[in-house]
């Protein structure tokens, strides 16, 4: 049975690849940039409205790490939006923000996967984590708003 941490690490890989195709020179660079601000948008929303706050009263959570995850959040779409506003031809600009987005991804990512995924794994039953899912699916039309 699928769980909502295994869809977030899934979309975790599905964004990474998306960043691997993300080159300036890339003929598909806008279609991937569109797909590029669903995936992570999407992602982000599902996490701030789904599954963090289903945890939010976790003990073993420091409310201070979990809100950091919540701004890098903020701080991930504020650096889409300039570096996918950033013209190609402006190679070193460009290249230079793709840089910075891309580390800033992964770090992030990394902090889900050894940190806040671990805990809430502990801490949640199999049940909860599987109707977690069901109420990400459940709440899909609401993240089309926002994309």
């Amino acid at each position: 049975m699928v769980n909502a941490i295994d869809v977030l690490i899934a979309d975790h890989r599905m964004i990474r690849k998306i960043l691997g195709n993300f080159h300036r020179t890339q003929p598909r660079l806008n279609l991937i940039s569109k797909s590029l601000v669903r995936a992570v948008k999407s992602h982000a929303w599902f996490e701030d409205q789904v599954f963090i706050p289903a945890f939010e009263n976790e003990r073993l959570l420091e409310k201070k790490f979990v809100q950091e995850i919540v701004d890098e959040h903020k701080d991930i779409e504020v650096l889409m939006a300039s570096f996918l506003g950033t013209r190609s031809e402006d190679k070193d600009l460009w290249e230079a923000k793709a840089i910075q987005f891309k580390a800033l991804m992964e770090s992030h990512f990394l902090k889900e996967e050894d940190a806040l995924f671990p805990i809430c794994s502990r801490t949640a039953t199999p049940q909860k984590l599987t109707i977690l899912v069901e109420e990400m699916r459940r709440r899909q039309p609401e993240v089309l708003k926002i994309l």
